[in-house]
């Protein structure tokens, strides 16, 4: 803060005057001089910037949404996951944050995505020709991170390239590593499928999604971590999946992840919305 200041100004005024005698002249002496104060206010302080984590703008499936390097927070009641901690940098941007799904890439490669789901289901893998109608919930297979990785290790319409293993991550959260590509077995049936019939789904938020699900095809590779937390006295499983064109593309995007992955912190409570 700058001190207040006081500006003083000095006014002198000489008076002259002439003896009609022819005497020498005389000087009045001058009267004192009057001062003028001014004072000046003191400059007010700025107002302090907010600090903490701000707001990620809510995002729909198909808007746009770019992001400024910030420590964010999903907020609530719209948010994925509302009161999520995450940090991102600089070149991000949101496709998604809503109540279904929390979508990241980066605006110079659009095609490989970082992504967040909760408490996802599985779906057939192929349809058997059936197309987009064979897609339904796996019977018997529930929503945590065991079961699902369970399903993926086991359904020869997914190959393996690697895991699963053991990771800690996102906040210190402990779970499993997969990396998948889709098998020759796969036959989806469906003439959306990029390179049909060889292409494979994964999972559907049955809640959120409507008949959307999460798949991939071709040469496609998706590495997903799953871990199941208890929140509020109840289970959930968190899945944060890498999705890219290829297996050269997926490293590429790994490592510009990582450092948002990190920085995830789940809220102690959960609001189901």
């Amino acid at each position: 803060m700058r001190p207040s200041a006081t500006l003083t100004i000095a006014l002198g005024l000489g008076l002259a005057a002439c003896s009609s005698t022819g005497s020498a002249p005389t000087t009045t002496p001058a009267s004192a001089a009057p001062t003028v104060t001014v004072t000046v206010p003191p400059t007010q302080a700025p107002s302090a910037a907010p600090t903490g984590p701000v707001a990620m703008p809510i995002c729909h499936d198909g808007q746009t949404c770019p992001l400024k390097a910030a420590d964010y927070v999903t907020p609530s009641p719209l948010g994925f996951w509302p009161g999520l901690a995450i940090s991102i940098g600089s070149g991000w941007v949101s496709g998604e944050n809503d109540s279904g799904e929390l979508k990241l890439y980066q605006a110079a490669n659009p095609d490989d995505k970082l992504l967040f789901w909760r408490d996802v289901h599985a779906i057939n893998s192929s349809t058997g020709g059936k197309g987009l109608g064979g897609l339904e919930a796996v019977a018997g297979v529930g929503t945590s991170a065991d079961e699902l990785l369970r399903y993926f290790t086991t359904n020869t319409d997914y190959k393996v390239l690697s895991g699963p293993d053991s990771a800690t991550t996102a906040g210190g959260l402990s779970g499993k590593v997969i990396t998948l590509t889709t098998s020759a077995t796969a036959d989806f049936g469906d003439p959306d499928c990029p390179d049909n019939p060889r292409c494979s789904a994964f999972v559907r938020d049955t809640k959120h999604w409507g008949t959307e699900f999460y798949g991939i095809g071709g040469p496609e590779v998706a590495r997903m971590f799953l871990t199941s937390v208890t929140v509020d006295g109840k289970s959930h499983t968190l899945i944060i999946t890498l999705d890219a064109l290829d297996a050269s593309r997926l490293e590429s995007l790994a490592k510009e992840a990582q450092p948002i992955i990190d920085s995830v912190a789940l809220p102690t409570t959960f609001l189901d919305n």
